[in-house]
């Protein structure tokens, strides 16, 4: 026997109707009880035992209302309600899901004190607004709800709309997306997206931009293959991360540890250091001839390290620039360099050089790595070696021993040999340090390669007879530079330039990679152009054109003159800003665009008026143009070509390129 109760139960009832509907339950319930057990004791029947719940049918909400609405009106009711549990029930999930993202990141940020209050406190600050913003959503729901059926079906009854702002949502999630360029701090990356937390733009400055700017974790990836560029905890450690990866590919190429190498002879083409595997020698060969033979070819790859142990472990440097005067150790796939036990071959009077393997003694296996051969202490000790740089290996256990390669017959031998006497041919003592063979050629490699630069105003004196200032624009030469050693080939341009794009100093900030790369195409040209040309220029005031004073493993400062100059008033008056970064080009002694560096007092690189200075504005005005001549006043000079601007007035010379004189 099967039963039922015909019982209908309305959509989201009340907390009173609730209570009714139970009673009006229990009431039907009994009456049906006490139907089927008529006439029967508890004892025989045991009626409670026939009812057993078997299903539960939902039906159109307009069965319920009977007469109350239309079926056009109930469809209508009913999906009302539908967008109404959508909005609700998503304000309750974002905010339950934006508790426990906020808790994990508290976890992470606040056991530092200045990360919690300087990186997790605007963020948690966010996440309280956003909460609270979700809270009256959440309230907007239930009001709605609780409005009477034909309100709700009325056209003027609005449903709620879904928390809206998905990007902030997702940016306090982690989940945001901000497409190239993006902007961190003040450096822009251009060609490069950001995926990771972001708060807007007002939470931490109380502007009215809204746009949303990293914060805290995220990734910086490459829009065109997408691999990830860095990624960081901070937005400040993002942008010091990114800045390493990219000026990698503009500034210096180290010599790192844990790095494999190749050695070219720098007296001969085609030849490169190799261990002999048949003696177990080293000798100076031609790898070219070799690279087809894989096994040939490694015995030409030479592993620096820090200390003597087993290969395949991980040196304890790896990764570090090496420096001059850096004790290395050589290693060839398990074989180290050695300072020979026997003299060279065919009766060469020093030690030869070899490969040993482990336990031999570890003063033979050292070599100093030098930029000359003069005196004990390296004048470049401390700089890191760069690639293609041509440097010395000095026995350290025999100080007066040096190795040198392309000796004897078919110059193929590596031998120890002494510097005997100043002014000697040393180039068999040259070694190119390569991190590809290259083509057999060895005019790549360099000396003096150039370590960092500072950029500086100068400011020009006048020369007599001529009463106006003498200009010389690329290497300024003195008595001592450059060094006897020193040829300009087109790596040590390279060496030279990577010194500025990579990043310099100009007054007591640090110019990086993203601010200098800009200036590439202006030193390349000072460098190697020579050009004479007589320009005009107003010599009224104080005029100054803007060098680089370059530190090189050959000398202490060198000085690069550019094109680049502007005019002041007096030699009292400094230029503040790099060139062509002046907020007024006609104002060199004054504020510099935004965000950019300036060397003058902040009085005058953040000037305020009166009204601003109440306000705190943080805006720079620029001071007021000399309307007395009807006209702005002009600067004489270009900032950013290779020309100076031409005023009547007398005449500037300039000479363009190598200033030749002192060689």
């Amino acid at each position: 026997m099967a039963s039922g109760i015909n019982f209908s139960v309305p959509s989201n009832p009340s907390f009173d109707a609730t209570n009714q509907l139970i009673k009006d339950f229990n009431n039907a319930y009994d009456k049906m009880l006490e139907k089927v057990g008529q006439g029967e004791s508890v004892a025989e029947s045991h009626v409670a035992s026939q009812f057993s719940p078997v299903a539960f049918a939902l039906s159109p909400i307009d069965e319920y209302l009977g007469s109350k609405l239309d079926l056009a009106e109930s469809a209508r009711f009913d999906d009302k309600m539908k967008s109404l549990s959508t909005s609700y029930y998503h304000a309750l999930f974002v905010k339950s899901q934006l508790s426990k993202i906020a808790e994990d990141q508290k976890e992470l940020y606040g056991r530092d004190p200045k990360t919690r209050v300087e990186v997790f406190g605007p963020y948690k600050d966010m996440v309280i607004a956003v909460q609270e913003e979700l809270d009256l959503k959440i309230d907007e729901c239930l009001e709605f709800r609780k409005k009477s059926m034909r309100e709700i079906v009325g056209t003027s009854a609005k449903v709620p709309s879904r928390y809206a702002n998905e990007d902030v949502l997702a940016g306090l999630n982690g989940a945001a997306y901000i497409p190239s360029p993006v902007s961190i701090q003040g450096a822009l990356f251009d060609e490069l997206y950001y995926q990771g937390f972001a708060i807007p733009k007002y939470a931490v400055d109380d502007s009215s931009d809204s746009y949303l700017i990293p914060w805290m974790g995220g990734k910086l990836r490459r829009d065109d293959d997408r691999s990830v560029v860095a990624s960081a905890y901070t937005p400040g450690d993002l942008v010091l991360l990114a800045m390493e990866e990219i000026s990698s590919g503009a500034g210096h190429k180290y010599l790192k540890y844990g790095d494999q190498v190749f050695f070219q002879v720098s007296t001969l083409d085609y030849r490169w250091l190799k261990r002999d595997s048949s003696t177990n020698n080293t000798m100076s060969n031609d790898y070219l001839s070799e690279s087809d033979n894989t096994n040939s070819g490694l015995l030409y790859q030479w592993n620096v390290r820090s200390v003597v142990g087993k290969a395949v472990t991980p040196d304890p440097k790896v990764g570090q620039c090496v420096k001059y005067g850096d004790v290395i150790f050589l290693n060839n796939h398990g074989m180290w360099m050695h300072k020979g036990l026997g003299l060279g071959s065919g009766g060469h009077p020093h030690p030869n050089v070899d490969t040993v393997k482990d336990g031999f003694e570890t003063s033979r296996l050292q070599w100093k790595v030098r930029s000359t051969t003069k005196g004990d202490l390296d004048p470049a000790g401390g700089q890191c070696i760069q690639i293609l740089s041509k440097i010395y290996l000095q026995c350290n256990e025999e100080k007066n021993l040096w190795v040198t390669g392309g000796r004897s017959a078919g110059n193929i031998q590596v031998v120890l040999d002494e510097k005997y006497y100043e002014g000697q041919n040393l180039s068999h003592m040259e070694w190119i340090v390569r991190k590809e063979a290259g083509d057999g050629m060895r005019d790549a490699g360099f000396f003096c390669p150039a370590d960092s630069a500072k950029g500086r105003w100068k400011p020009l004196q006048l020369t007599p007879p001529l009463g106006r200032p003498l200009v010389y624009v690329g290497i300024n030469r003195t008595f001592d530079f450059p060094p006897r050693v020193w040829v300009q080939t087109e790596t040590w341009e390279d060496s030279v330039t990577a010194s500025i794009t990579g990043g310099f100093q100009f007054g007591g900030v640090y110019i990086p990679w993203i601010g200098a790369k800009d200036r590439e195409d202006s030193v390349r040209k000072v460098l190697h152009n020579i050009t004479e040309m007589d320009m005009n220029v107003e010599t009224t005031g104080q005029a100054w054109q803007f060098v680089y004073d370059i530190s090189d493993a050959c000398t202490r400062m060198w000085e690069l003159q550019t094109r680049d100059g502007v005019t002041t008033d007096n030699e009292n008056q400094k230029p503040c800003c790099l060139p062509g970064q002046e907020l007024d080009p006609s104002q060199p002694h004054g504020p510099c665009v935004l965000q950019s560096a300036c060397q003058c007092e902040q009085s005058v690189c953040n000037p305020q008026a009166p009204d601003q200075v109440q306000n705190k504005s943080s805006v720079p005005t620029v001071a007021p143009s000399d309307q007395s001549s009807g006209a702005p006043k002009k600067n004489p000079w270009s900032l950013l070509g290779s020309i100076f601007a031409a005023v009547p007035a007398t005449y500037l010379l300039l000479v363009v390129g190598v200033f030749l004189t002192g060689l």
